[in-house]
């Protein structure tokens, strides 16, 4: 009987302990990246094209080659862990319809060519330019890169869009927005206290 009874009272302080655990509030963070366009073709070298939209386009043809990619970067300083969503809005679109796939690398806060081909660590999505609109939002769980990047200690995360079409397509206004969540003082000395209440409950039902 008496035991029943202590793990009643034990269950309902893991209940309340429980609660004070989920009640532990969220940090939000929005951070705007950096936009830019590299290029790179033949017969030109190629370079840095835009520092103000990001631009997908490719084409091909026996006499002339061209490729645009854009380009987002984030700084990640004092950042933590959490989940993270990119959104970006359509500026500009073309005719032709082309799937776009979104990769991320490691960044550094600057426009620079080199990332251009910079190695990727994870494709994080894509989607279809047909049916897309100016003005549009889109929006994209980067969650997985975004945790990736700062348990590798970057202080920058990039994010690639390229292969287009032969029409080309631009963005910009590219947000980073990241959930972290916080616990506060008092929120642990309450959950210290009810374990600490539990255990001193089992010791004394022990003792006697």
């Amino acid at each position: 009987m008496l035991l029943s009874a202590l793990l009643r009272r034990v269950a309902v302080a893991v209940s309340i302990i429980t609660l004070l655990v989920l009640a532990i509030p969220s940090a939000r963070a929005d951070t705007v990246g950096i936009v830019f366009t590299t290029t790179t073709g033949f017969p030109e070298f190629g370079g840095v094209t835009s520092t103000t939209v990001a631009r997908v386009f490719s084409y091909r043809s026996p006499s002339r080659s061209s490729t645009d990619r854009g380009h987002t970067e984030f700084n990640l300083t004092g950042l933590a862990s959490g989940s993270a969503t990119m959104t970006f809005d359509v500026i500009g679109i073309g005719g032709v319809g082309r799937i776009i796939s979104i990769n991320a690398y490691q960044g550094n806060n600057q426009p620079d060519f080199s990332d251009f081909s910079i190695p990727t660590f994870m494709t994080v999505g894509s989607f279809a330019t047909l049916g897309l609109t100016v003005g549009q939002t889109l929006s994209f769980d980067v969650t997985s890169a975004y945790n990736f990047a700062i348990a590798s200690g970057f202080n920058s995360l990039g994010f690639r869009l390229q292969e287009g079409g032969i029409s080309p397509v631009t963005f910009n206004n590219f947000r980073l927005s990241s959930t972290t969540t916080v616990p506060e003082p008092t929120t642990m000395l309450l959950f210290g206290t009810g374990l600490a209440g539990v255990a001193a409950m089992v010791r004394r039902r022990r003792n006697s």
